[in-house]
């Protein structure tokens, strides 16, 4: 009786294999991985193609699993939240005073104040996490939990990852979004980055 997984190993590609039959193995099916196995030895592979290729995926099935593993949970976040919320509306406020030195003529015109209130609340709140993350990996929340924000590979984020999570912060109710969840808020999800311990700062 014909392997009803053959036809479609078939189709994959030599790497996919060797994956599917080491670090995916708990994934599958016995049929499926035994369908891998004779596609394997049908194609002939180079015995060194096969362990090179064996040991790149279990380093990077290694780091994976540490990237999971010292992602945070919903109380450093929390204190991300609270930290940040108060550290972003004091920048506000100190540069709301400093911009009525400026504008004393406007002081009782009340949509000047309103609109000039908004803009510095943005101002304060791209430039705080924006700047903050781009350059530390961190905000002052972040330092005081000793962590940091990675790609979902491990990596520094760079200016793109760091500007969609900035942008998608001002969703309503991202800044809670964290609460359902390890997998973290819309601005984590969507940036395709994470929040995890910072071992160099706990070392």
């Amino acid at each position: 009786m014909e392997n009803r997984f053959a036809a479609p190993m078939s189709k994959r590609t030599d790497k996919e294999l060797i994956k599917i039959v080491t670090v995916d193995r708990d994934s599958y099916e016995p049929l499926a991985v035994e369908a891998a196995e004779e596609e394997i030895t049908k194609r002939s592979l180079d015995i060194n193609f096969i362990e090179e290729t064996s040991v790149y995926f279990t380093r990077e099935f290694e780091k994976e699993s540490e990237i999971r593993n010292s992602q945070v949970d919903q109380v450093p976040r929390l204190v991300h939240l609270v930290v940040d919320t108060f550290i972003h509306y004091f920048i506000t406020i100190l540069l709301f005073i400093l911009a009525i030195q400026f504008f004393p003529s406007y002081a009782d015109d009340d949509d000047f104040i309103r609109l000039m209130a908004i803009f510095l609340f943005l101002v304060a709140f791209f430039g705080y996490y924006l700047l903050m993350e781009l350059v530390f990996q961190k905000t002052v929340g972040k330092f005081l939990t000793k962590t940091k924000v990675v790609t979902k590979d491990g990596e520094k984020p760079d200016f793109s990852h760091i500007f969609i999570r900035t942008v998608l912060r001002i969703v309503p109710f991202d800044n809670v979004t964290f609460l359902t969840g390890t997998g973290g808020g819309f601005h984590d999800v969507y940036s395709k980055t994470m929040v995890v311990k910072d071992l160099d700062d706990i070392k």
